[in-house]
């Protein structure tokens, strides 16, 4: 897992963007919105919020379906409009335009009847169920297969939904992992870790063990870049010691965990500097006194589960881009090089499991991987 604060302007702050030069007395502020699922009507896209650069034309795409989470408000005196950002699946269409272009996409219903124990008879077959499931989030049928279907198709269901064996045996003894620690300031954000997991999942994957016991273990560990704040390697969680016990480095965690800054302030442009400053001096210097690290070691022990990265924010496993890790030379559904979602909580200051890290394990499960 890279580091966290490299990252932090692009993930948490990217949503918060003013703008307000669409004409000298308009101002334009952004708004978050639930996942909404749009088809085309007419119109422009444009890819600037300033809305002076077209992209393409809703014209030339009325089969092809857009999806949203966040639109802009554009306020002067006389009105106010709304302009929705959308993106096709891929992302390769994207932009903003008017929310009149647009309308509600309503799915035809299809039978959601769920065989247990199904037998999958061919490629195709199974493809139609994937096809049914939200991105990289196993659902319904896929996860209600047969015992040989999912030995049968293991590597199409890897690659639909970023899995792959990164624990050797015995990390999991019957779906059971024993982690331990010997370094004392582990022992509480592991403890935190293990029973996240456990209770988000339902059962008790994880349980703290000794140095008997242990098929898991976790410790700090200093190397030479220190570029990154977690690692899943040879049965190992390993936790980057020199940012663990980095002050500075705290602190930021810390100030991002605690901040309590206005919205109506930072869209303003007003007081930001001094109120980062503010929470920056206040923030607690200690890596026991926020989640992230927590987040570090549930992040690893997905992988331990077989869990690979996302694009997504509010999954444990997120990261910025495909092509951070080894993992990159895995098959993978597709590379990423920009967030999405990128309203979410980051997971890893949360410590919230998503339903698609949980549902992913579930798969990984039944594929074998643990």
């Amino acid at each position: 897992m890279k580091k966290y604060i490299k990252v932090l302007g692009l993930a948490l702050l990217g949503t918060l963007a003013l703008n307000s030069n669409i004409n000298a007395n308009a101002k334009t502020v952004t708004k978050n919105s639930v996942k909404m699922t749009y088809e085309p009507i007419q119109g422009r896209v444009y890819s600037n919020k300033k809305l002076t650069k077209q992209s393409f034309s809703l014209n030339k795409y009325k089969k092809t379906r857009f999806y949203s989470n966040k639109y802009i408000l554009i306020k002067n005196k006389k009105a106010t409009q709304k302009f929705i950002y959308i993106h096709s699946k891929n992302y390769k269409l994207k932009g903003y335009t008017s929310a009149k272009n647009l309308r509600v996409y309503k799915a035809k219903k299809t039978s959601s009847k769920i065989i247990n124990n199904l037998d999958i008879k061919s490629k195709s077959q199974l493809m139609s169920y994937i096809n049914q499931c939200p991105d990289l989030l196993p659902e319904g049928q896929i996860l209600n297969l047969s015992k040989s279907s999912y030995i049968q198709y293991k590597d199409l269901l890897a690659k639909k939904f970023n899995i792959n064996k990164y624990s050797s045996s015995p990390a999991f003894e019957n779906g059971h992992a024993y982690l331990y620690t010997d370094d004392e300031h582990l022992k509480t954000p592991l403890k935190d870790a293990i029973d996240n997991w456990n209770k988000a999942f339902g059962s008790n994957i994880f349980e703290l063990g000794n140095v008997k016991d242990e098929t898991l273990k976790v410790e700090l560990v200093t190397r030479n870049n220190n570029d990154w704040d977690g690692m899943f390697s040879n049965n190992s969680i390993l936790v980057n010691k020199n940012n663990f016990y980095n002050e500075k480095y705290n602190k930021q965690i810390n100030q991002i965990n605690g901040a309590k800054v206005d919205i109506n302030d930072l869209l303003d442009g007003k007081n930001t500097k001094r109120k980062e400053q503010e929470d920056f001096n206040n923030a607690s210097n200690s890596p026991l006194d926020n989640k992230y690290w927590t987040g570090v070691i549930m992040h690893e022990m997905a992988h331990a589960m077989g869990l690979g990265h996302t694009p997504y924010a509010n999954d444990i496993v997120f990261a910025e881009s495909s092509e951070e890790q080894e993992q990159s030379k895995l098959p993978l559904k597709y590379t990423w090089r920009t967030l999405r979602a990128n309203n979410e909580k980051i997971a890893t200051m949360t410590n919230k499991l998503s339903q698609r890290d949980l549902n992913r394990a579930r798969l990984a499960k039944f594929m074998g991987v643990w």
